[in-house]
């Protein structure tokens, strides 16, 4: 319940924007294969597969991971 108190702006946000999904299926499919693969992984590579999970999160949300990575660092 208080989960639900603390989203509770974010749970009907489809309702105002226009073309925003209701359900986050895409999202899971886009991400599941990678998951399963740092499920399995050992410890040194989960790291590599946590890399390509935030440059494909980065990808689907028309950002430069590149970019994005260098001004995070401050390459």
């Amino acid at each position: 319940m208080a989960r639900l108190r603390r989203l509770k702006n974010e749970l009907f946000r489809f309702l105002e924007h226009i073309g925003l999904p209701t359900k986050n299926n895409h999202a899971e499919r886009q991400i599941c294969p990678t998951v399963i693969m740092r499920k399995k992984a050992m410890p040194t590579a989960a790291t590599q597969v946590l890399g390509i999970i935030v440059f494909q999160t980065l990808k689907q949300r028309g950002l430069n991971p590149i970019e994005v990575i260098q001004k995070t660092l401050k390459i």
